[in-house]
C-alpha cells in the first residue's frame, strides 16, 4: 500500500491474527499468526514479503504472539507444555521447531533479545494455590 492508503494489495488469503507479523531483516518474507480449525490450533504462515503462496506453515500448540529472532533466520513463540511455558523458534524456511528456554515450571508473559542478540529477557510468573479446609472446632 503506497502512504496515503491507496493501491492496497491483499498478500494473502488467511486472515490474520491481531497479534501482528514478523517481517524478516531483507524484507523479504513475513510470518504472521491465523487460526487453523482443522487442526483447532494457531498456524504460523510464512509468505513472501509480495504476497502469494506460503512459504512455509507451522501449527503452534496454544495462542501466540510472533517475535523474529535476531539472526532473522526464524520466528520465536511462547509454547505451553506440561505445566510451562518456553520460548521456541520456527525457522522461517525449511526445518524444525527448536526450544530455546527450557524452564520446568511458570507462564511467560513477555520476552525480548538485546540489541546484540546474545542475551534474552523474559517476564516470567509463578501460579500458586493451596486449598484450605477450616472447621470450627468444640
Amino acid at each position: 500500500m503506497d502512504i496515503d492508503g491507496s493501491h492496497q494489495i491483499n498478500l494473502s488469503d488467511k486472515p490474520m491474527l491481531r497479534e501482528g507479523a514478523a517481517i524478516s531483516p531483507d524484507g523479504r518474507r513475513i510470518a504472521f499468526l491465523t487460526y487453523d480449525p482443522t487442526e483447532h490450533s494457531d498456524q504460523i504462515v510464512v509468505i513472501p514479503a509480495g504476497g502469494g503462496e506460503p512459504i512455509k506453515t507451522a501449527n503452534v500448540p496454544g495462542h501466540c504472539a510472533l517475535q523474529r529472532t535476531p539472526a532473522g533466520d526464524a520466528v520465536a513463540y511462547v509454547r505451553s507444555e506440561h505445566g510451562a511455558q518456553n520460548i521456541w523458534a520456527e525457522p522461517l524456511n525449511h526445518g524444525v521447531a527448536r526450544q530455546i528456554t527450557h524452564f520446568r515450571q511458570g507462564a511467560i508473559d513477555r520476552f525480548a533479545w538485546s540489541w546484540s542478540g546474545r542475551q534474552l529477557a523474559n517476564v516470567r510468573r509463578n501460579s500458586t494455590s493451596d486449598a484450605v479446609l477450616i472447621r470450627s472446632v468444640r
